[in-house]
């Protein structure tokens, strides 16, 4: 619904249009959902694009702004995840990139490769706003204090177990904040 957003930007005088690079691994049935296969990351790729695109034409590439993701618990496909992929929505539409810190830490675990390396291979020459939550295994104390406050949400049982975002920040979380912003202060990121 165009108006709808229309509406929610002018009334909250919402700089950006917020799209999370995340489609569905449903979308993909004959894709699995951790391949990284060319062929298959082509294909989602293309797939991305198309659905992005549509938004820049509405609202100007200047307006919309792409948020990493990380895959999560197999809902999204790891192509979708890979920092070519990202980087190709981005100059292909024009957008910008809204670079979820948590979310790049929780995609390079589950690409298995350094964090700092695989943000450094993101378009932050496109970079228009940053975001920061902590990251840790959803278990122990986090998950006991979910269950007792949404009993029976089937979030908490999805998620149990895994690396998740959206929690309070660590000494861990700080420090690779701190190294972030040393990025874009000595001029890295844009």
């Amino acid at each position: 619904d165009w108006n709808k957003v229309e509406r929610m930007l002018a009334t909250t005088a919402t700089r950006h249009v917020n799209l999370h690079l995340a489609p569905e691994a449903a979308w993909f049935p004959a894709i699995p959902v951790h391949s990284v296969a060319a062929a298959d990351v082509e294909h989602v790729c293309e797939r991305m694009v198309r659905t992005d695109e549509a938004v820049v034409r509405r609202f100007g590439p200047e307006r919309v702004i792409v948020e990493n993701d990380y895959g999560g618990t197999s809902a999204t496909p790891q192509a979708a995840c890979l920092p070519e992929t990202i980087a190709r929505v981005v100059a292909e539409t024009g957008c910008g990139l809204l670079l979820d810190l948590s979310h790049a830490r929780l995609a390079a675990r589950n690409l298995g490769t350094d964090a700092q390396t695989y943000m450094r291979s993101l378009p932050v020459h496109r970079l228009e706003e940053i975001h920061i939550t902590g990251v840790r295994r959803f278990s122990g104390h986090w998950l006991a204090a979910t269950r007792r406050a949404a009993a029976g949400d089937p979030f908490i049982e999805r998620y149990a177990g895994e690396w998740l975002d959206h929690l309070p920040m660590t000494t861990a979380d700080w420090r690779f904040l701190r190294w972030a912003t040393g990025e874009w202060r000595r001029g890295a990121w844009r």
